[in-house]
């Protein structure tokens, strides 16, 4: 009995002990384009998903990055797409919100060998870890089976996937043998190892620094607080104040006013009574120098009347010639100078207004010219640079099908991509095509592989771009 029991016990901890079991490999593909390898690692073969689901034992799912940039959105893009198929997230808002710290983890690009491993143990749980670095724990499986969900759920990538994960014999033995042996080859970057550690760092130096943006906004808020209840002490103190000296000084005005009323008053009377006989004065000696004024008058008025009608007679005539002279000679100087100050206001007035269009026209000229945008021949560079990359990008991805050639069929094929700001494609137009439908099919293809593109630089300020996109097909001799 004690031999038996010991061999048990032998068994165990080798079982234990010993390395997990390769379930299966596959390759995962969104619009003809790879991103990853995927491997789940079981204690033991199993083919069954209900089975895998409901197993309690240590099981991982590793992830080896096969595309050169893997973009965090359209990482978050993917998993929510697959995780949601294969979820019921809707009525379950708390797995949604856990499965939220997965899906937006990457900070940065994703790159070629880089490698996420979503492992559960009964001891710590569901765990995810991005180069050796981990980022992410949560209690229990549940979890783990909903990442796991999305490659042997319902709805999985394609039932090949799904066949491959499961070590099922949907496919041949040299197509896993050649995925087994590219996932073995797949290496983690040197400058990608301590990629969490950086993360988790930069993290933190932004938090310490909103945390030290707060306290200083706090206290410069309290500062300001108790600046305004000391301002606001000293204005009400001073309008106290204020308002008690302007009481004084109109107490002050009033009584003097009233004062200066009563002089002026006073004064006034007196002054009304000496201008009554001053007036009184004046008038009577007016009209006694008046009288004496008028009899002059009418004295020496009869003596000039007669002097006057003898002297009239006889300078009447005189001049009465000399005026008609003068005002015929006035009148034709006056017409001839009026004709020249005419003629020099007409003048005056067309090189006015001459001056004044030729100004306007100036000035509407300047404003029409186009004032051109300073670019930089740095940034020029750059732009073109980034618009021959792009178009690289698509040229690499067109595939001559191996039936067109052998068909020889030939033609060239013109499209224009239109691409965000963002990196995103917004619209294909094919804007020359040859009779072959492959052909043509091509080069849309070949821009759905690509995806998406890097950003435009941070100076360029168009919304979008159109690149023309050209491949002549020809057959081999």
């Amino acid at each position: 009995m004690r031999s038996l029991l010991f061999l048990i016990a032998c068994f165990m901890a080798t079982f234990l002990r010993a390395e997990p079991y390769l379930n299966g490999v596959s390759a995962y593909e969104y619009l003809h384009k790879e991103f990853y390898l995927a491997a789940l690692y079981t204690p033991e073969p199993i083919h069954d998903p209900n089975q895998l689901l409901n197993d309690n034992r240590p099981v991982k799912m590793v992830i080896r990055v096969t595309v050169k940039r893997w973009k965090p959105r359209t990482f978050a893009k993917l998993w929510l797409q697959d995780l949601s198929m294969n979820n019921n997230l809707q009525d379950n808002p708390a797995l949604a919100d856990d499965l939220t710290g997965f899906i937006n983890f990457p900070k940065s690009n994703l790159t070629l060998g880089d490698e996420i491993v979503v492992a559960y143990q009964p001891d710590l749980g569901t765990t995810v870890s991005l180069n050796g670095g981990q980022f992410y724990q949560q209690p229990g499986k549940t979890v783990f089976n909903a990442i796991l969900r999305a490659w042997v759920g319902n709805t999985p990538p394609s039932r090949e996937f799904q066949s491959g994960i499961l070590g099922q014999e949907s496919i041949t033995n040299s197509d896993t043998e050649a995925l087994q042996e590219r996932f073995s080859e797949l290496r983690i970057q040197s400058d990608r190892e301590d990629l969490v550690s950086q993360w988790l760092a930069d993290a933190q130096a932004e938090e310490n620094a909103k945390a030290a943006e707060i306290a200083k906004a706090a206290e410069i808020a309290k500062a300001a607080e108790i600046a305004q209840q000391q301002a606001e002490a000293q204005k009400l103190a001073e309008q106290q104040k204020l308002i008690e000296q302007q009481k004084l000084i109109e107490q002050q005005k009033l009584i003097e006013q009233q004062k200066l009323a009563a002089e002026q008053k006073k004064k006034a009377e007196q002054q009304k009574l000496a201008e009554k006989q001053k007036l009184a004065e004046q008038q009577a000696q007016q009209k006694k120098l008046a009288e004496q004024k008028r009899l002059a008058e009418q004295q020496k008025l009869a003596e000039q009347q007669m002097v006057a009608e003898k002297q009239m007679v006889a300078e009447k005539q005189m001049v009465a010639e000399k005026q008609m002279v003068a005002e015929q000679k006035r009148a034709a100087e006056q017409k001839l100078q009026a004709a020249a100050a005419a003629q020099e206001a007409s003048d005056r007035a067309e090189a006015k207004h001459l001056q004044r269009l030729a100004a306007e026209a100036e000035k509407a000229s300047e404003s029409l010219k186009p004032k051109p945008e300073v670019v930089s021949d740095d940034q020029r560079q750059e732009w073109e640079d980034y618009k021959n990359q792009a178009i690289s990008e698509i040229e690499s991805e067109i595939v001559y099908h191996r039936w067109s050639k052998r068909n020889r069929h030939r033609g060239t094929v013109v499209a224009e991509v239109t691409i965000s700001s963002h990196g995103e494609v917004k619209n294909v137009q094919l804007i020359e095509e040859t009779r072959y439908k492959l052909l043509n099919e091509a080069v849309v293809v070949a821009v759905e592989r690509v995806g998406e593109f890097e950003d435009f630089p941070a100076w360029v300020k168009d919304e979008e771009v159109t690149l023309t996109v050209e491949r002549d097909f020809k057959p081999d001799r």
